[in-house]
């Protein structure tokens, strides 16, 4: 139930991590089943990406300042 910015290697601790947190949650009580159910950091973005679109700068300008944002493929990648 970790955001993007968490499996990217943030530090910052904000209520927005308890509410992705909870609509994670809440989105496998309604489903009966893990919405993001990855195995490892990085399938967790690929899923997180496939269902919510990849993230650009226009829209999370902070991202590449993230230690482990090399991870995540942006659209200039794909």
């Amino acid at each position: 139930y970790r955001p993007p910015d968490v499996l990217l290697g943030s530090r910052f601790y904000s209520s927005s991590i308890d509410i992705w947190s909870i609509g994670c949650i809440f989105a496998e009580m309604v489903n009966g089943r893990p919405l993001f159910p990855g195995s490892n950091v990085k399938d967790q973005l690929l899923r997180i990406q496939k269902l919510l679109g990849s993230p650009t700068p226009q829209i999370w300008p902070d991202m590449m300042d993230y230690p482990d944002s090399k991870v995540i493929e942006t659209p200039a990648d794909e």
